[in-house]
């Protein structure tokens, strides 16, 4: 007999291949036509005989190429703990803001009148920020007054509160809980980020996440998925002073319903290594407030014109799916890339810490099969609009 799995993993069909998916997990791992025959064979508690027979009729192979492709399938899935007495390894699928929110206290009771900053959104003054450091809760509430206002149009309830906490200190809370130890000043904005974040993230649960950067020109939508420190937000800065509308430069949000991505247009975080280069586009850059997020990384906000944030779940059609990489010393080429390859590195994008379901891979896999895919290298801004501009509408 094969091997037995070791976890519920359920298949998804793909044009070239299929995606193999840990249910109420969160890990994805992409497969070729005779490997997902294998899975199929493994699932259905055949024998080795029997599977051999299968490949090799399926396949048009020898009975050598058949126990080849078996064994090289079976020793696939063994290594990634697929099979019974493995255990595949969990995805480590936070984006790069999350990880601050740690725990879950009653926050002490203020009396209104201790409150030094309080603006409410909504026509129900369903969303609030309340603070006792007033100038960091304005500079908040001007950052994601659009984002805070779609939250309050959706019928979302939040209250966001900031409590002094000693001389240099300060608790953050939502809906009257704590969810942060005490808080040094200089960490106090990038965290309140975070909060809001994971609330937008929160009112997202009919789409897929994953970590990627998502503009918009004419009405269409194109990914670029990438890593930290692959330079997403500085080309969306980029492409945003170019006239493309933002959705967002860290996270794609696929709707399970249609499959178009939605946005989630949250102010661009620039890194202190971006700053001089976007300089010349954002004169402003330069003097806006350094913040210190809890990974480290020195940061400041970059707020675009209203006309290039679109509003909080916009959905538009994906057309291209691009990954960036920036390399001053590179080449400058936009290459068509495989969608066999173009899935296996959306499988390394996920997000959200959310477990998956078949409408999460379905999603996935339809977003690839609509999109036209590319690898784009670039040395400067100017060669990366260049490249982009190539790109069929």
């Amino acid at each position: 007999m094969l091997p037995k799995p070791s976890v519920p993993v359920d298949v998804a069909p793909f044009s070239e291949g299929a995606v193999l998916f840990w249910a109420g997990g969160e890990r994805v791992w992409f497969v070729n036509e005779c490997a997902a025959t294998v899975w199929h064979l493994i699932k259905s508690n055949s024998g080795r005989a029997e599977a051999l027979a299968i490949i090799a009729g399926a396949f048009s192979l020898t009975p050598e190429q058949a126990e080849q492709n078996l064994d090289i399938a079976l020793g696939g899935f063994a290594a990634e703990g697929l099979l019974q007495g493995g255990c595949p390894q969990m995805a480590d699928t936070r984006a790069e803001v999350d990880g601050v929110l740690e725990r879950r206290v009653a926050m002490p009771h203020v009396e209104p009148d201790k409150w030094e900053y309080e603006r409410c959104f909504g026509a129900a003054a369903t969303v609030c920020m309340r603070s006792q450091q007033p100038s960091v809760a304005a500079r908040f509430a001007l950052l994601y007054a659009h984002v805070l206002q779609s939250l309050a149009a959706r019928g979302a309830h939040l209250e966001i509160s900031v409590l002094r906490q000693g001389a240099n200190g300060w608790i953050c809370g939502v809906n009257g809980y704590s969810c942060t130890p005490v808080v040094p000043e200089r960490f106090l904005l990038p965290v309140l980020t975070t909060i809001l974040f994971r609330q937008v993230v929160d009112n997202l649960h009919d789409c897929m996440l994953f970590h990627a950067a998502v503009m918009v020109r004419d009405g269409v939508a194109f990914l670029f998925p990438a890593p930290s420190g692959r330079g997403k937000t500085t080309l969306s800065a980029v492409l945003a002073a170019d006239g493309w509308q933002l959705f967002s430069d860290e996270l794609a949000a696929v709707s399970l319903v249609d499959h178009s991505v939605v946005a989630v247009p949250l102010p661009l975080s620039v890194k202190s290594g971006a700053v001089d280069h976007l300089a010349a586009i954002y004169p402003d850059l330069p003097d806006q407030q350094e913040w210190l997020r809890p990974d480290g990384k020195r940061i400041r906000y970059l707020s675009l014109d209203s006309d290039t944030i679109l509003p909080l779940a916009t959905a538009a059609p994906v057309g291209s799916i691009v990954f960036p990489h920036y390399c001053a010393d590179g080449t400058d080429e936009l290459v068509p890339v495989s969608k066999t390859e173009t899935l296996r590195q959306l499988c390394l994008s996920g997000s959200s810490q959310r477990v998956l379901t078949f409408a999460d891979v379905q999603a996935i896999v339809a977003v690839v099969e609509r999109a036209d895919c590319y690898r784009m290298s670039y040395t400067s801004s100017e060669a990366a609009l260049r490249l982009l501009g190539g790109v069929e509408k």
